[in-house]
């Protein structure tokens, strides 16, 4: 086996960059960490940040930084690699980026069954939706990690239907909403009052927890409510 030793003098401009860069990193309370990491660790990461995921642990630490520093650029806009990324599938476009999503959307532990709360799991569902800044298109993919038993079955049967994440949800609402939901929980509503020794603030949360969790009541109607509720003082 022939070994090579290169002197200062051979090594590119490109090299020398990156050695710089990978030294300053380390000096940098918000990059130093990531070099602390092993391989899958850094895959783990790069998914919960919905990341394409490189081939070597030199090429994911980069990735990695250059996000968390605000100069990331995704593959398509910083041209050809020359450490291409890994691809699971040649019939869709994406599978990197679908393959992060389901990654970081399993690390939710966010499951439903057809049995529990369906408006707790909606709120908490969006909740993450938003904070993690994933689209529709995309949570459409990651389904099949939140969903087992009867309600994986009924998304099994039912997702050539969905075009978008909005038919998604309605005919979420549809499957597993009990029957008039809504006109039960708007009466529910209407007579809940705040009790004798019931703090303002109380009732206050606990009739808006309500209104919310109906969802059609505007900010206006809302307020009329609380106020028709309302002990007299």
């Amino acid at each position: 086996m022939k070994i090579v030793f290169f002197s200062p003098e051979t090594m590119t401009s490109g090299d020398e960059s990156d050695s710089e860069s990978v030294t300053a990193d380390k000096q940098n309370t918000r990059t130093s960490w990531i070099y602390g990491l092993k391989t899958e660790d850094l895959a783990d990461q790069l998914g919960k940040f919905v990341l394409p995921v490189p081939r070597t642990a030199a090429e994911r630490r980069k990735a990695l930084s250059q996000f968390i520093k605000g100069e990331y650029k995704k593959p398509s806009e910083a041209g050809t690699s020359s450490n291409p990324i890994i691809q699971n599938s040649s019939t869709n476009p994406n599978p990197p980026d679908v393959a992060g999503v389901c990654n970081a959307v399993r690390k939710w532990n966010l499951i439903f069954d057809g049995s529990k709360d369906v408006i707790a799991f909606l709120e908490r569902l969006d909740e993450l939706k938003t904070a993690y800044q994933l689209d529709g298109e995309q949570m459409l993919h990651a389904l099949p990690e939140m969903l087992k038993g009867p309600a994986l079955l009924w998304y099994r049967n039912s997702r050539d239907s969905w075009n978008s994440w909005n038919e998604f949800l309605s005919s979420f609402e549809l499957q597993f909403l009990p029957n008039r939901y809504r006109e039960t929980l708007d009466l529910e509503i209407r007579g809940r009052t705040q009790g004798t020794n019931e703090l303002f603030r109380d009732f206050v949360v606990a009739l808006q927890t309500l209104m919310r969790r109906h969802g059609r009541y505007t900010e206006e109607q809302q307020f009329q409510r609380i106020y028709e509720d309302t002990l007299p003082e």
